[in-house]
């Protein structure tokens, strides 16, 4: 029967192995919010790597209490344990085997059949429980007496947690992490005596046994879930034992972290030309930033060493050294992970991070310290990284697919920062809210140091504000922004009849055509009038477009149903006419060759075809050329994200080139690319660093540098770097036209200028100010001005405003997707003094008032305001002295500040969400997990064949702890002993359930489409209850009955009345917690959260019972409850929701009922 009752569990079991009670980033339920509109801000299709690695966990270890040597001998008994156990049952190494899966569902079978009296004698049969244990074959004694015995070693004597674990990665710096992470393989037996249950301070015994009268049967699994006795597995219990170590501080899952992707996914391989050099890049990006002057000057980075972490390198390119190793370009690092691995699986280091699978950081590599050798004859040679005479290391954390674990970035930054590098760089990270994530602390920790750290804040500006990326988020490090580069990849075209300078054309390749003639998609009425190529081929065209350059305009529609039409009427080649806008490189399902072109240039060329149609253009294999980007150069970038954190403790610092960057890829692929992201920006800061501390070495960069600069900084020599880099950033626009400059919040201090950092006498401390979301206005802040150079200087403050970015538009319930809409209001601010003079080598003070906006910032839009004080610095000329060329010095000092409490903002997403499945109030639970089946009423499940709850939610902002409990309404709550008739029928919606009796229209409640919400329970899904009053109340339609009573009610068994207080509950058991989780985006896996609930807590599965799940969300800017506090007491500081009665409806609940049906029902099956 043991069989039987297996086979009932294991097809829900297989729908949840993806680890339920646990929660997760989700796609589900995305609401619409662009219902009108033809296309919506991208989101990648398919974002890997989000949630949690699978029972593996972070342990931050107090070192006076515990050690990693304590841990490394509890793994060896723990590990011994597991071997024994798989020798034993044959258990294989996968987690998702139907094996696994299946034994971790005996512990839940046994919890069930001793519930009711039954056990197994090892055959088909159930007898009463006082019947004899079953008989142990040899294997399975030697199985449990080796448990037994592993387990007694691993006792509470020693202080080890009553798990099985086997050590991941450990982290034995102090002053970064004291720790470990490990992955979980089971429970001790010590672990059945009982958990605490999670803000109750009691025992949890969910079964409803003593724990005296638990089995103590302990099932480890070596690779995947387990149970003790009666219980399951789950990740809070993981945790609540894991904490119970000797010398535990802090518990918290390790999490996946998406492999990084150029902005929208988009990887064009450059051509790679046997040709001339001679039309080679003149121009680069490296111009914008200040970076060619000081290398002419032989600032290129020496003597520094830059680890990059990242997907590896081919360290094989040519202008990346072509080897690895000492005395090479690319000298130190290591492969952390391997070719498999995808963030899921076990790494397989190597002491080469050699890849050219996972080409990003190939790319960025190349941004570092690209140089081609002295004898290239390559068109690519006078492509230059920003520090190419830099030691560069690269730290591989990726495989060929897939993700990473955050346990793996913490590996990397310890051996990086181990291995004496100046300058550590990460094109890395996840949407984050707060600033103390585990890589940010970790990262923050590197700084403490004395290491520069640059990370890519995100790009993720679609989202709006409050999204940036993790670590980015660390204090004390240098977050990058994006900005629209200078000059832009071209080849060029030339026309056949010689009478007009060749056509640039936007490609990341050279055509390598000739002689090919030209089409343009236009009427034959007006052949001068190009269309956009959206609709049907004119009458006019040629009858075989494959041999022809098709010209048609921009826009229209879709660029990829622009050229799946011309796809289909045989068009392999298209020239994309520009429209005025910024240009960009056009590509697309179908086509071979495409590019775009100017305005000016498209109607010479259809103007000339109209008088000689046998006009040809030739695109020869050489090049590339660069070329001013004037619609849009050092606009910031419409894809890098915006900050700041919730904390306000971090948002972008400055910004650099990201936009259309040229650098290297792997040699197998095509060896030169154009990628945009912030992944691209990063390493031009952290190369721009590296130009930094060889000026300070070299003594080149006096004013504000650090006091000792070789071999490694101090945390304030770090804070000088920043700084100086921040206040000699010049600030960008939000657009071409400038109307204003745009927020702090997405390009912090501005655009990167290192000669100026090294060249200019004047230095401010710091570079940037916060304003404590928690004071009030007033507010004072102070910086000091100092003058390093040889001469006096006379100095003028100004204050120059960005626009202030609105969180929310008024009136709406959503945030605001990106770009951010920008009002004029700012903070006033009162400085003293404006203008003074300064002798060399002085310094004075120069002190800031705010005060809140007078005008034009509406609060309720939970306005950002950010800004500028810029100093402007000039040397006093004495009488009849020479004046000094390009003597003039302009820095600027970055503030950032909210107007409206943060406190204020709302944490859940209560609205009716309009998605794709339909209307319906947020949060939900879906039945089965069905977005077409929300759980409107009480319902019943039985947790098989997938009748399973699943909770989706959505934050529209930040939480530094979200709860998700089982709670009992602690009064009126039904008896487990009710029937299932009144609760609703397993298999229903529940839409046939009896409304609650004696209850007047009057009373009723609707929700904001008129319809009534139905029973009390309902209620909650749109409103706690002391937010009703936002509801909108609408005469209800005369058909229908009942709704909702003003004070809830419900009948009982015997029929009366009873109120309810939905502000008190007990809670039953914790199912899950998460902590730092960011808003929800408004589309991708990132667009909501979801968690399966598999009817258990802490692995036990609960009894037959009436339940809520209650989402308890910490509202920003408080504190969390006291210890033992229930958050009904602490309720004003939680965002809180209530489910709708959920019935545990188990198939065991009448033995005498439901043995034989179940029975029955199991051989039907098997037969069939």
């Amino acid at each position: 029967m043991r069989t039987l009752a297996l086979w009932l569990l294991l097809t829900p079991a297989l729908a949840t192995s993806f680890s339920p009670n646990v929660l997760q980033p989700s796609s589900l339920l995305a609401p619409n919010l662009y219902p009108e509109a033809e296309t919506v801000p991208f989101r990648p299709a398919a974002e890997e790597a989000q949630g949690a690695v699978t029972r593996a966990y972070l342990i931050e270890l107090d070192g006076a209490a515990s050690s990693l040597e304590h841990w490394r001998n509890w793994a060896r008994r723990s590990e011994s344990t597991a071997s024994h156990a798989e020798a034993a049952t044959g258990a294989g190494a996968s987690t998702s085997t139907p094996r696994s899966i299946a034994r971790s569902l005996l512990g839940a079978v046994d919890a069930l059949t001793h519930r009711y009296g039954l056990r197994s004698n090892g055959t088909d049969d159930w007898q009463n429980g006082q019947a004899e244990q079953p008989q142990s074959d040899h294997t399975n004694s030697n199985l449990t007496d080796g448990r037994q015995a592993s387990s007694a070693m691993l006792g509470d004597d020693d202080g080890a947690p009553p798990v099985y674990f086997k050590i991941r990665h450990e982290f034995d710096d102090p002053t970064l992490l004291l720790g470990l992470s490990v992955r979980v393989l089971g429970y001790t037996p010590r672990a059945s005596s009982g958990t605490t249950a999670e803000g109750t301070g009691d025992s949890w015994s969910a079964d409803g046994l003593s724990p005296e009268s638990v089995p103590s049967r302990p099932t480890p699994m070596p690779d995947g879930p387990s149970s003790a006795g009666p219980r399951g597995w789950s990740q809070q219990r993981d945790m609540q034992l894991l904490s119970t170590a000797r010398g535990v501080l802090r518990v918290t899952p390790v999490r996946l972290v998406p492999a990084p992707r150029p902005w929208n996914g988009l990887e064009q391989v450059a051509s790679v030309s046997t040709g001339s050099s001679s039309s080679s890049i003149r121009r680069s990006n490296l111009d914008m930033i200040g970076v060619t002057s000081l290398h002419e000057e032989g600032v290129n980075g020496k003597g520094v060493k830059i680890a990059m972490i990242d997907t590896g390198v081919d360290w094989t390119h040519p202008s990346l050294g072509a080897g690895f190793g000492p005395g090479k370009r690319i000298s130190f690092g290591e492969d952390l992970v391997g070719d498999d691995y995808d963030g899921t699986n076990d790494p397989a280091p190597r002491a080469d991070p050699f890849s050219k699978c996972a080409p990003h950081g190939t790319h960025i590599a190349g941004i570092i310290a690209a140089r081609a050798p002295p004898d290239s004859t390559s068109p690519f040679a006078n492509v230059s990284g920003v520090a190419p005479g830099a030691d560069l290391g690269v730290y591989r954390v990726f495989g060929c697919r897939g993700g990473t674990a955050d346990d793996v970035l913490l590996k990397a930054l310890q051996k990086a920062c181990a291995s004496g590098a100046d300058v550590i760089t990460m094109s890395i990270g996840s949407p984050a809210a707060w600033s103390d994530t585990p890589t940010a602390r970790m990262a923050t920790s590197i700084a403490a140091k004395g290491r520069i750290v640059t990370v890519s804040a995100g790009n993720d500006g679609d989202v709006g504000l409050y999204y940036q990326s993790s670590p980015s988020v660390a204090p004390d490090i240098l977050s990058v922004a994006s900005v629209n580069s200078a000059y832009l990849t071209v080849y060029n075209a030339s026309v056949s009849s010689g009478d007009r300078d060749p056509i640039p054309y936007y490609s990341a390749n050279a055509f390598g055509l000739k002689d090919a003639q030209i089409w343009p998609f236009a009427q034959a009425s007006d052949l001068t009038t190009l269309l956009d190529g959206c609709g049907s081929l004119p009458d006019s065209a040629p009858a075989d477009l494959s041999t022809l350059v098709v010209i048609v305009r921009r826009g229209g529609c879709a660029l990829d149903v622009k050229f799946r039409n011309l796809a289909r009427n045989r068009v392999r080649t298209v020239l994309v006419a520009n429209t005025g806008l910024a240009p960009f490189y056009p590509i697309g399902t179908g086509i071979d060759r495409s590019a775009l072109i100017e305005a000016a240039a498209a109607d010479w060329l259809v103007a000339r075809y109209n008088k000689d149609p046998t006009i040809a253009l030739s695109f020869p294999s050489t090049g590339p050329l660069s070329l001013p980007n004037k619609q849009s150069a050092g606009v910031i970038s419409p894809f890098s994200s915006y900050g700041p954190t919730f904390d306000l403790l971090s948002s972008p610092s400055l910004a650099a080139p990201g936009d259309r960057i040229l650098s290297t890829w792997p040699v197998s692929s095509g060896s030169w690319a154009i990628l945009s992201g912030t992944s691209m920006a990063c390493p031009h800061v952290a190369a721009a660093a590296a130009l930094l501390l060889q000026a300070a070495r070299e003594k080149r960069w006096i004013a504000g540098a650090p006091t000792h600069a070789s071999p490694n900084l101090d945390v304030m020599d770090v804070r000088r770097v920043i700084d100086r880099l921040r206040s000699t950033a010049q600030p960008g626009s939000n657009s071409t036209r400038a109307a204003m400059l745009e927020t702090g919040a997405k390009q912090g201090s501005g655009l990167l200028q290192v000669a100026d950092a090294v060249r200019f006498n004047t230095s401010v401390s710091p570079g940037s100010l916060v304003l404590d979301p928690d004071a009030a206005f007033p507010m004072r802040r102070s910086f000091t001005v100092s003058n390093s150079g040889t001469r006096a200087r006379t100095f003028q403050i100004l204050h120059e405003p960005a626009g202030t970015a609105l969180t929310y538009s008024a009136g709406s319930a959503y945030p605001n997707a990106g770009p951010a809409p920008l009002a004029e209001g700012h903070l006033e601010v009162t400085l003293t003094p404006r203008i003074f003079k300064l002798e060399p080598g002085a310094s004075t003070s120069v002190s800031v008032e705010f005060a809140p906006p007078g005008s034009g910032v509406d609060k309720t839009t939970f306005p950002v305001l950010s800004g500028f004080l810029r100093i402007i610095s000039s040397p006093v000329v004495l009488p009849g002295a020479a004046r000094i060329a390009k003597a003039q010095e302009s820095l600027t000092v970055s503030y950032l500040g909210i107007a409206t409490p943060i406190t204020s903002m709302q944490v859940l997403d209560r609205g009716f969400g309009l998605t794709s499945s339909g209307t319906y109030s947020m949060p939900v639970v879906l039945i089965g997990g069905d977005p077409k089946k929300p759980q409107t009423l009480p319902r019943a499940y039985t947790f098989l064949d997938g009748d399973l709850p699943v909770l989706v939610l959505r934050l529209l902002s930040g939480t530094r702890r979200i709860k998700i409990d089982l709670v009992e309404d602690l009064e009126g709550s039904k008896s487990s002993s009710d029937s299932a008739e009144q609760a609703g029928d397993a298999t229903s919606d529940g839409t046939a359930l009896p409304v609650p009796r004696d209850v007047s229209h009057e009373d009723a409640i609707y929700a904001q489409d008129g319809r009534a919400l139905g029973i009390p329970r309902l209620l909650f899904q749109a409103a706690a209850a002391e937010e009703l009053h936002i509801l909108d109340i609408r005469a209800p339609p005369t058909h229908v009955p009942i709704a909702i009573p003003t004070r809830p009610t419900f009948e009982t068994p015997a029929g009366e009345i009873q109120p309810v207080d939905w502000t008190t509950s007990r809670v039953v058991g914790p199912i899950a917690s998460s902590e730092l989780l960011p808003r929800s985006a408004d589309s991708g896996s990132s667009s909501s959260y979801s968690i399966t609930w598999d009817g258990s807590i802490a692995g036990t599965p609960v009894p037959t019972g009436e339940y809520r799940i209650r989402i308890s969300a910490l509202k920003l800017g408080v504190g969390e409850p006291d210890a033992g506090q229930d958050v009904a007491e602490g309720g004003v500081r939680y965002d809180r929701w209530w489910s709708p009665i959920i019935r545990v409806q188990r198939a065991f609940d009448d033995p005498a009922k439901h043995a034989a049906a179940s029975s029955q029902q199991v051989v039907s099956q098997v037969r069939v």
